[in-house]
């Protein structure tokens, strides 16, 4: 289950984010909300969604590599001779 704020709708969210926006406070600035796939409510964020999208990239290419680097090894373990 999320830690974050949740927010029912995303109308509360976007008005928390002008509420945010309006006591001018600095540190990690919420410029949008977005629906959490866990939780099914609304959680603010400073990435925009190219950024999050290059997260969520970036972590698909990592697991790819780990389960790469796996089979490797595994192989190796069991003599499978994988240049065939």
């Amino acid at each position: 289950m999320c830690t974050k704020v949740k927010f029912d709708s995303k109308d509360l969210a976007d008005q928390k984010i002008r509420e945010i926006n309006y006591l001018g406070q600095k540190s990690n600035i919420p410029t949008r909300s977005y629906l959490c796939p866990r939780c099914n409510k609304y959680h603010l964020t400073s990435k925009s969604k190219t950024e999050q999208k290059g997260i969520e990239y970036n972590k698909r290419k990592k697991q790819e590599r780990k389960i790469e680097n796996l089979s490797i090894f595994w192989a190796k373990r069991k003599g499978w001779n994988l240049e065939d």
